[in-house]
């Protein structure tokens, strides 16, 4: 039961962001250009995975996003049966809900919603990428799903 109240709170919270987001960038366009602020709102429509990775070839990337969602639901659902809350359930809710939501994006509109960016923190390479709540929900997963219980 958590399991799901993680992935939809995820689901919900992304749609909400980027509503908010679409609609801040929208009444204030200045918000796109550079900063020497820490945190950025950034508006970018990303047709590749992260960083662009494999732009140009969408069909491959949505069958792979579509594999990777089918693998995280079958290894969540074993975990779920194991009676109790695990640190891989919370892991793979995380990036279950996070690869949806960047999954249904791409599906809808070939793209992906980005919005955040951290310029000055992330150095100069990481710094020129943008981020969504979905991308930090897949990363956390990532590590979450590192922790085996003994």
């Amino acid at each position: 039961m958590i399991y799901s109240g993680i992935i939809f709170t995820i689901i919900l919270s992304e749609m909400l962001i980027k509503k908010e987001v679409k609609k801040y960038v929208s009444e204030k366009p200045e918000v796109q250009v550079k900063t020497k602020k820490p945190v950025q709102i950034e508006l970018l429509e990303n047709e590749g995975g992260a960083g662009g990775f494999l732009n140009g070839h969408p069909g491959f990337l949505k069958g792979f996003c579509a594999i990777c969602l089918t693998v995280c639901f079958v290894l969540l659902g074993r975990e779920s049966q194991k009676g109790s809350v695990t640190m891989p359930g919370i892991g793979l809710s995380l990036i279950f809900g996070g690869g949806l939501c960047n999954f249904t994006d791409r599906l809808k509109k070939g793209s992906v919603t980005d919005y955040i960016r951290f310029p000055k923190l992330l150095g100069k390479r990481l710094g020129k990428l943008v981020f969504n709540l979905s991308d930090f929900c897949i990363f956390t997963g990532v590590i979450f799903s590192l922790f085996q219980k003994k």
